[in-house]
């Protein structure tokens, strides 16, 4: 488990979407916690807790959001095969 605390420096909403996508893509299970924490308004945005969600969905994962920190983990992946496309020649 990759554990990142998000009180240090700035925090941004930035580290959340890095994190969580590098995490998908690795398969590392995140704890992403003080999320915004130095911020005027710190947890999660809605625009946070949206590419969280898309990057559960996108790699069959799951995320536990409450409003300050993340946990982030990966279920199976699925991948299709695209049929009926016609090849270049």
């Amino acid at each position: 488990m990759i554990s990142i605390d998000g009180g240090l420096k700035s925090g941004s909403g930035t580290l959340v979407r890095d994190a969580v996508a590098l995490c998908a893509l690795t398969g590392e299970t995140l704890h992403l916690f003080n999320i915004r924490a130095r911020r005027p308004r710190p947890g999660l945005r809605p625009q946070h807790l949206s590419a969280v969600r898309a990057a559960a969905g996108a790699a069959d994962g799951a995320s536990k959001p409450p409003a300050a920190s993340v946990l982030f983990w990966l279920g199976r992946f699925f991948f299709t095969r695209c049929e009926g496309i016609p090849k270049r020649s």
